[in-house]
C-alpha cells in the first residue's frame, strides 16, 4: 500500500528540468526557485517552474567567454608590463650612460683638482723663490745703498782731496814760478 501511495504522489507532480548533467554541465538545481520580482501561479503540486529557462550556472559558454576575457586582460597586461619593462630599460640605460658621464666628469674633475694643486703647489714653490729672491734683491739694494753712500763719502773725500791737490798744485806753480823768478834774478 505504501507502494502505492509513493507511486500516487509521484504522477500528481510536474516535472522540472534540471538539465542533462552531461559532461562539462551541472544540474541546474536552481531551475525551479522563486526569483524575487516573479509572481508564481501555485499548481496542485504547490511547485511551480519559471517561465523563462535560467541559463546554467557554469555555462561552457559562458566559461569560455569569461576565460576569453580574462585572457584578453592578461595579455592586455602583458602588453602594458612588457611595455613598462622595456620603458624601465630604456631609462635603466639612460641613467647607466648618465652614472656613466658623472663617474668620467667626476674623475676628469678629480684630475684637474690634482692639476691645480700641483699647479698651486709650483705657483707656492715659485712664489718662496720669488720671496727670497725679494729677500736678496732687497738685501743687494741695501748693500748697493751702502756702497753708494760709501762712494759718495769717498767721492766728497776725493773731492775734498783733489780740491786740495789742486790748491797745492796751484801753490806749488807759484813756488815754482816764484823760485825760477827770483833763481834768474840772481844770476
Amino acid at each position: 500500500m505504501i507502494l502505492i501511495a509513493i507511486c500516487w504522489t509521484s504522477t500528481g507532480t510536474e516535472y522540472i528540468y534540471l538539465g542533462s548533467g552531461i559532461r562539462d554541465q551541472i544540474i541546474n538545481l536552481d531551475a525551479g526557485s522563486k526569483l524575487p520580482d516573479q509572481d508564481y501561479l501555485f499548481g496542485q503540486s504547490g511547485f511551480v517552474t519559471i517561465d523563462m529557462p535560467q541559463t546554467m550556472a557554469l555555462s561552457p559558454n559562458m566559461m569560455i567567454n569569461e576565460a576569453q576575457g580574462l585572457l584578453n586582460e592578461a595579455a592586455l597586461a602583458r602588453n602594458e608590463s612588457a611595455s613598462y619593462r622595456d620603458e624601465t630599460q630604456a631609462l635603466y640605460e639612460k641613467a647607466k650612460e648618465l652614472f656613466t658621464t658623472l663617474d668620467q666628469k667626476e674623475r676628469d674633475i678629480d684630475a684637474q683638482l690634482n692639476l691645480t694643486e700641483a699647479a698651486s703647489q709650483d705657483i707656492q714653490e715659485i712664489s718662496k723663490e720669488v720671496d727670497e729672491n725679494l729677500k736678496q734683491v732687497k738685501s743687494l739694494m741695501e748693500e748697493i745703498n751702502e756702497c753708494e753712500n760709501r762712494t759718495n763719502l769717498r767721492y766728497n773725500e776725493t773731492e775734498i782731496l783733489l780740491n786740495k791737490s789742486l790748491k797745492l798744485y796751484n801753490n806749488m806753480t807759484l813756488l815754482a814760478a816764484k823760485i825760477s823768478a827770483g833763481s834768474n834774478t840772481t844770476i
